[in-house]
């Protein structure tokens, strides 16, 4: 069974109450794993050998047709932090830190002031929102990577269970009995 009847957990099995306590899930299906490589490293077969370079071929084939459009994907991204890395140099030591300065002379100088902390106050909100809305601008132009990143995952698995159903047969995947 891929989960037992009561208190399955990743790691271990502890009920105190009716004195369970044995091997989580993930610890049960690591040993299977461990097992199931053990009895391969023992009896090598050439099927099996063929079946491993067929799942690296297969999936090398399929990064190497996601490549192009990983950096199509990337272009954007990379050219906007260019942008992004040169506005904020000029920003931060062309407007930002001389507007800091003078407002912490202003405020060493009157620390009671309310005009001068609200001028702090504003100038600062104001100050922030360029680096704010740039930082905001990011996501949308990051989302075709992420987008792409996914189906490259996407065909390592599907390239995984192509192999592991050729090797196990059609329902291996559905008839575990772990």
């Amino acid at each position: 069974m891929l989960f037992p009847e009561k208190n399955h957990a990743l790691l271990a099995i502890n009920d105190r109450s009716n004195g369970v306590v044995g091997k989580g899930l993930l610890v049960n299906l690591l040993q299977k794993f461990n097992t199931f490589l053990e009895s391969k490293a023992d009896n090598p077969e050439p099927t099996f050998i063929f079946m491993m370079l067929f799942w690296m071929l297969l999936f090398s084939f399929g990064v190497a047709a996601m490549l192009p459009l990983f950096f199509i994907a990337a272009a954007p991204l990379v050219i906007y932090a260019l942008i992004y890395a040169a506005f904020m140099t000029v920003y931060s030591f062309g407007i930002f830190a001389p507007i800091v300065i003078v407002l912490y002379v202003l405020h060493t100088i009157f620390p009671n002031s309310e005009l001068v902390n609200l001028t702090v106050n504003i100038t600062l909100s104001i100050l922030l929102l360029p680096i704010i809305l740039g930082g905001a601008i990011f996501i949308p132009l990051a989302l075709p990577l992420v987008g792409v990143m996914m189906l490259m995952v996407g065909w390592l698995v599907l390239s995984f269970q192509i192999v592991y159903t050729l090797w196990f047969g059609p329902s291996s995947l559905l008839n575990q009995n772990f």
